[in-house]
């Protein structure tokens, strides 16, 4: 069995392609603002919406699949429910979810 080795770059041509940092100079770095209670309220009842949206509308659709109608109508009634049902109870649930566990925050 043969071996080859692989070459290794010099050590003056790794600190040659460092860029060179003026010791002085002020780091700057970005952090990402906390979030208030308002928000982090906000952000669950945003996803408990879209959480509340798909489920409606897979267990509405799926139930008419099962009730014997049409892949058509299924969809039809699952949209339908999911739309005008799932924002306001996924939402409301989202937020009472997110609002009883941190209810000290407000």
């Amino acid at each position: 069995m043969t071996t080859t080795q692989v070459p290794t770059p010099s050590a003056d041509a790794a600190s040659s392609e460092r860029p060179q940092v003026d010791v002085d100079e002020p780091v700057v770095t970005r952090v990402a603002k906390a979030l208030t209670a308002d928000e982090r309220l906000g952000r669950a009842f945003i996803q408990g919406t879209i959480v509340g949206t798909v489920l409606v509308f897979v267990f509405c659709g799926g139930i008419s699949l099962l009730a014997g109608l049409g892949v058509a109508p299924a969809i039809g009634i699952g949209a339908f429910t999911a739309l005008f049902g799932g924002p306001g109870f996924g939402g409301m649930m989202g937020a009472t979810i997110y609002y009883s566990s941190h209810s000290e925050d407000f």
